[in-house]
């Protein structure tokens, strides 16, 4: 068996079942000389804890599970990951999962992240800036004095 560096703080921040499942996998590989290694799209089901009969179609695995789960893990973990998609046909059959570690800005940017606030923390995964606006009693009643079409009340 594989050992891997779990980090709690990690683990905590991670919003999605699938993105703590890949971390942990993940963590167990990083370490060792190979930089990649292959699964069929089930074995990578199974990785993510997908039960049987959930997420049917490959399209919507990828979309619900696979790419916010690698995005996630990319955000938060000291290393990177990367898949690439093996197809038969039209079929995708196997799913090659890549990781390297970041570099130390890129570690620095994770610490930084990790003991900032949990609010906001969607957002700034995202690149969206939020501005909290505090209202005065004053300005309330403004508010509440216009009407939806965006006409003054009298």
């Amino acid at each position: 068996m594989t050992f891997g560096k779990l980090e709690l703080a990690v683990m905590d921040a991670f919003g999605s079942k699938y993105a703590l499942a890949l971390y942990e996998h993940a963590s167990r590989r990083v370490s060792l000389r190979k930089p990649c290694e292959e699964y069929t799209v089930d074995e990578f089901r199974e990785i993510l804890g997908v039960a049987d009969g959930q997420i049917k179609a490959f399209g919507n695995f990828k979309q619900r599970a696979l790419v916010p789960a690698l995005e996630e893990v990319n955000y938060w973990a000291s290393f990177n990951l990367t898949l690439a998609y093996k197809k038969t046909g039209q079929r995708v059959t196997s799913i090659v999962l890549g990781w390297m570690f970041k570099d130390r800005n890129g570690r620095a940017r994770v610490r930084a992240e990790l003991e900032k606030s949990k609010i906001g923390r969607k957002a700034r995964m995202k690149g969206i800036k939020e501005t909290v606006v505090v209202l005065q009693p004053d300005t309330l009643a403004d508010i509440e004095s216009i009407a939806d079409d965006g006409h003054k009340l009298p």
